[in-house]
């Protein structure tokens, strides 16, 4: 739940200097939160399949991809 992890985000002594900040940033980040949700819906009902992204570099090697 958002209300569990934003604190985490924000920190305990954080705050933004305008409302219009806040709203904002929290709209982007919902927007981030469910997009990552439907994508993990679509590989859980079976209507996509997982292709990870795989970066290698001119010889060969793919790193951080162990």
């Amino acid at each position: 739940m958002p209300s569990e992890w934003l604190p985490v985000i924000w920190g305990p002594d954080y705050h933004f200097e305008k409302a219009e900040d806040a709203a904002k940033i929290t709209e982007l980040l919902m927007k981030h939160w469910n997009a990552v949700g439907n994508a993990l819906l679509c590989l859980l009902d079976g209507t996509t399949d997982f292709m990870p992204v795989l970066f290698e570099t001119n010889e060969g090697y793919s790193p951080a991809n162990d």
